[in-house]
């Protein structure tokens, strides 16, 4: 038979390498699940908004579209979700439904007055008739250029005016936005010679 005090220092000896073993200063980190890298292309949903309104002594209908579209470059954000970026149409109809303005914007009408990373990172948001600034000689139209995520509030805020020959000119709407074209306003002419071409028709000249 083993001896009871040979028997102890055994016992002893196997519970202080048990202690060796479970030593409270020694933790396994767990290891961390891998985030799940969504690939999915987003799009943020179609828009169509319609108004009719008193203008220049005529009525005249507004029809706004939006549109994601496949043609433009992918947008990957800061985080790497993908977006389509968006063509927005606004159409403008006199009264006897003849066109007074039709042309599809997208992010690239308005690349002047973006900075690097919205031309990169940016989608067309929006376009909005502002009625309430409609004067006798200008409709009004707000708009942004920013991160599609409807979470965030990341954007450069555009003005859009379209006169009464149908020639659009657009800038930024808010000076705080640290871009240096910020005071720049752009033209587009094109509309110009045929509406004055319709108004000499029109009048016989």
């Amino acid at each position: 038979m083993i001896p009871l005090a040979l028997a102890a220092a055994v016992m002893a000896l196997a519970m202080g390498c048990s202690k060796e073993k479970k030593d409270p200063g020694y933790y396994k980190i767990p290891k961390q699940p891998q985030k799940e890298i969504d690939t999915t292309l987003h799009a943020m949903e179609g828009h169509d908004f319609e108004t009719s309104i008193p203008w220049n002594d005529s009525q005249y209908r507004i029809i706004i579209a939006r549109a994601p579209i496949d043609s433009m470059p992918e947008i990957h954000t800061g985080d790497g979700v993908r977006y389509k970026d968006n063509r927005i149409r606004i159409k403008i109809l006199r009264h006897d439904s003849s066109v007074f303005f039709n042309h599809a914007f997208t992010k690239r009408s308005f690349s002047d007055i973006l900075t690097p990373h919205f031309k990169k990172e940016g989608a067309l948001l929006n376009l909005v008739f502002e009625q309430d600034l409609t004067d006798k000689d200008h409709l009004y139209f707000a708009g942004s250029v920013g991160d599609p995520d409807e979470l965030s509030d990341e954007m450069i805020p555009l003005q859009l005016v379209i006169d009464r020959y149908g020639i659009f000119t657009y800038k930024v709407d808010d000076i705080d936005t640290h871009n240096a074209h910020a005071d720049t306003t752009f033209i587009d002419d094109s509309y110009k010679k045929e509406e004055e071409d319709r108004l000499r028709n029109k009048n016989g000249l």
